[in-house]
């Protein structure tokens, strides 16, 4: 009698244990591993149950997590467990934007529609959102990081997508119930990499199939254009950028337009810097290493088209450059051409924009789109 009694128990006691096991294994594997990007680095993904996770990490703390997004269907009842997530219902159908290349992306979901509100209005290139601003259809909700909280509240958006910069404060925001979520490609430093954060809304919009395909199409493209280059010794040298109030902000070794010029086969001079952000510079500085360089590669804002005439008109000084002398100023009017709208989501193309002007025999039918060697 005793021995059955014993077995009983031993039967219950390991009954027990295989379901605390059962348990604790439900509450450490609910959420599956983390999928990272291959080229971004402020975002990832997870699962929770069978639901999309979105970890949007620090800005300028990537190893740092700072929302866990949980994209739930809509016709899905809210899991338990789950006070660590901020849930958004999927698709997203009322969006507010606050860039341009946030509206590249929706635009190439064909979402367009569920944009409600925008940042600064002079700053959208798109069309159809134009008009739809000219009929009061979408509003203008905030410039500079400062938000017109009435009209937010009167839209009453299910997201509101940032560019994150440091010292911004969405506590107000927030307080009215408003979900906010950071949306940082602009700090990648791969070209890849800010192509990538089309995945997020690709989530978001519950068109994850779309958003990868677009993705790995711009990937495939991009790294066949760099293969064009591995090989090539002869690379020619460029910097970038001019002097405004006085300082050069010429961009670190490190960062995203080094990194294009690098896999266009440029040698960028400041390629031994390992700076992601921008350099302080003064003119003479950047003269003793840049005046013999073969190419400038500037970015400007112009109403009328740029010339070397005009650019000469800025600065006496800019005609010493070899690379001026020898009409090899690469130029791209960000008035003329929507790059600070769509340039994020086509690294590819920027890509051979510059390879097409410092190798034009290997792209020799090429016609660029961003960036053009500046004509008289």
């Amino acid at each position: 009698m005793k021995r059955y009694i014993f077995t009983a128990v031993m039967i219950l006691l390991v009954f027990s244990l295989a379901c605390n096991r059962k348990k604790e294994h439900q509450q450490t594997s609910i959420l599956t591993e983390r999928d990272y990007p291959e080229f971004a680095s402020r975002f990832s993904f997870g699962q929770y149950k069978d639901y999309p996770v979105i970890f949007l990490h620090d800005p300028w703390s990537p190893e740092k997590i700072n929302h866990k997004v949980l994209c739930l269907p809509r016709d899905k009842e809210v899991p338990s467990a789950v006070d660590d997530y901020e849930i958004i219902r999927t698709p997203v159908r009322e969006m507010v934007t606050m860039s341009g290349t946030q509206i590249a992306s929706i635009k190439k979901l064909r979402e367009l529609s569920s944009i409600k509100g925008i940042g600064n209005k002079n700053q959208v290139n798109n069309a159809t959102l134009k008009a739809k601003m000219e009929k009061g259809e979408v509003k203008e909700v905030g410039r500079n990081g400062d938000f017109y909280n009435e009209i937010l509240i009167e839209l009453a958006p299910e997201i509101i997508l940032v560019s994150p910069f440091k010292g911004q404060s969405y506590e107000k925001l927030e307080a009215l119930g408003m979900t906010i979520l950071p949306y940082a490609d602009y700090l990648e430093q791969h070209p890849l990499g800010r192509a990538e954060w089309i995945k997020v809304m690709g989530i978001l919009y519950d068109k994850q199939e779309i958003a990868w395909e677009y993705f790995h199409k711009v990937e495939n493209h991009y790294r066949e254009l760099k293969a064009l280059t591995d090989s090539i010794k002869d690379r020619p040298m460029v910097f970038s950028a001019k002097p405004y109030g006085g300082t050069w902000h010429m961009p670190g070794g490190e960062s995203y337009m080094a990194h294009f010029f690098a896999d266009a086969g440029a040698r960028y001079l400041w390629e031994d810097n390992t700076a992601t952000a921008s350099l302080s510079l003064d003119f003479e500085t950047v003269y003793s290493k840049a005046a013999e360089a073969d190419f400038w590669k500037l970015l400007v804002k112009s109403p009328q088209k740029y010339s070397y005439d005009q650019l000469k008109a800025e600065d006496e000084r800019y005609s010493d450059f070899k690379a001026f002398q020898q009409k090899n100023v690469l130029v791209c009017n960000v008035t003329k051409t929507p790059y600070y709208e769509k340039g994020a989501l086509e690294p590819d193309i920027i890509l051979a924009d510059f390879i097409h002007a410092f190798h034009g025999d290997l792209l020799e039918d090429y016609h660029p789109q961003y960036f053009k060697t500046l004509s008289d």
